[in-house]
């Protein structure tokens, strides 16, 4: 856990291995804490870990009661650790903002609103010795995301390389913008171990700049990619549950009406979570006030509307 990383590990073992992470992480008496000076709770409580534990179950008792086979989940959670060296300690407020810009990007890499993950999110700061010894470690975040969120939404991507390399992006960007310079404490540790090595030539580092210039361009698509199937789904769904509305208001089928408005109503606030053009968010805002009216007279009047957007 030394230096400037992020670990990435999963949280075995169902509930009780939940539980163990919730105690272990509070617990300052723990032999492997005898380092840390002060455990600072950062976002989320207990009830965010008991959040992890419920979604897990009731995907599992879904997926049961659907009837479709394969072994329940049996890792709740995927724990990162943010590690930094030591002589390095953010306030409260900066691990906060670190944490907030790696939801925020691990909510995109897995497809959900930040609001979703936030809900079975965990994060606590461990405040070490900064003492010049070689042993011990730095102050760390250990932050935990469950696997599942509370609307029954599987995060395939949680686990995998993507939210990995989300988060480091996020914990070196909210870094620099505090001062903390990765790139300066690699210097300093290439120093350290090779003092009187010759300097890098300038057309290495070049390629190494253009190399991560296009790196970054790459993930930038990817997330636009990302983005744009996430929109693409929300309008199917809003396409499909607005005919269906249409529908009910022609057959006058006031619990088809009332099922289908609640319906369109988590879209559209889903779909403004997102990036859409002026003209959409228009849309959407005027459809959503007709929604609260809940008059069948101002449905009808936006039925061109809503049939417009369902096409784009």
């Amino acid at each position: 856990m030394r230096g400037w990383t992020v670990r990435t590990e999963a949280v075995k073992s169902g509930a009780k291995g939940i539980a163990s992470r919730e105690v272990y992480l509070n617990n300052e008496s723990h032999p492997n804490h005898r380092r840390t000076e002060h455990i600072m709770p950062l976002f989320g409580n207990d009830r965010s870990m008991a959040n992890m534990v419920y979604a897990a179950e009731r995907y599992a008792a879904e997926q049961k009661a659907k009837g479709k086979g394969g072994r329940p989940p049996s890792t709740y959670a995927v724990e990162f650790t943010l590690n930094l060296p030591k002589g390095y300690r953010p306030t409260k407020k900066e691990w906060e903002k670190i944490v907030k810009h790696c939801v925020v990007r691990v909510a995109s890499a897995c497809g959900v609103a930040p609001q979703q993950l936030a809900q079975t999110t965990r994060a606590i700061v461990h405040q070490q010795q900064q003492d010049q010894s070689n042993q011990g470690t730095g102050d760390h975040c250990h932050l935990v995301i469950g696997k599942f969120c509370l609307d029954g939404t599987y995060l395939r991507n949680l686990q995998r390389k993507t939210a990995t390399a989300r988060i480091k992006e996020a914990f070196n960007d909210v870094s620099r913008e505090l001062g903390y310079d990765w790139t300066q404490y690699a210097q300093l540790l290439q120093k350290q171990r090779y003092p009187n090595k010759r300097p890098v030539p300038q057309w290495k580092l070049r390629a190494a700049r253009r190399h991560q210039e296009l790196d970054e361009q790459e993930d930038k698509i990817h997330d636009q990619l990302i983005e744009i199937s996430i929109i693409k789904r929300l309008k199917d769904n809003f396409s499909t549950q607005a005919n269906k509305l249409i529908d009910a208001i022609k057959n006058n089928n006031l619990k088809q009406q009332k099922r289908q408005t609640n319906r369109l109503t988590k879209t559209i606030n889903e779909l403004n979570n997102h990036n859409l053009s002026p003209q959409d968010r228009d849309d959407l805002l005027r459809l959503k006030n007709a929604l609260k009216t809940n008059s069948n007279i101002d449905l009808e009047e936006k039925i061109p509307d809503i049939k417009r957007l369902g096409r784009q």
